[in-house]
């Protein structure tokens, strides 16, 4: 979770998850949340796709980003805003996640 810090220097509140369970009891606590960033290989519970599903079809005003070493971007599914490959290069995370949430 070294992203997350990173991110936290760089002025985001970051809240960590686990797995998709996890980030889905954060979504439904209530604490507000933009933006969604999440392995392509979170580790199974309820599994990322089904976390991309629930928060489209649940939460369609949070943004959601893909991170992969080895996924191809240009295959992502039109409800994810956006992809970051690994290794995580926390300029280019940063400015993506910024992106996102000034659209």
């Amino acid at each position: 979770m070294a992203i997350a810090d990173e991110l936290r220097k760089r002025g985001f509140n970051v809240a960590e998850a686990a797995n998709a369970d996890e980030a889905l009891s954060i979504l439904h606590s209530g604490i507000p949340v933009d933006l969604v960033l999440t392995d392509m290989k979170m580790r199974r519970s309820q599994g990322m796709a089904s976390l991309a599903a629930t928060i489209q079809a649940e939460y369609p005003e949070v943004k959601l980003v893909l991170a992969s070493a080895q996924y191809d971007p240009d295959r992502i599914d039109e409800a994810v805003d956006g992809f970051v490959r690994k290794p995580y290069d926390a300029s280019e995370v940063a400015t993506i996640i910024k992106a996102l949430l000034d659209q």
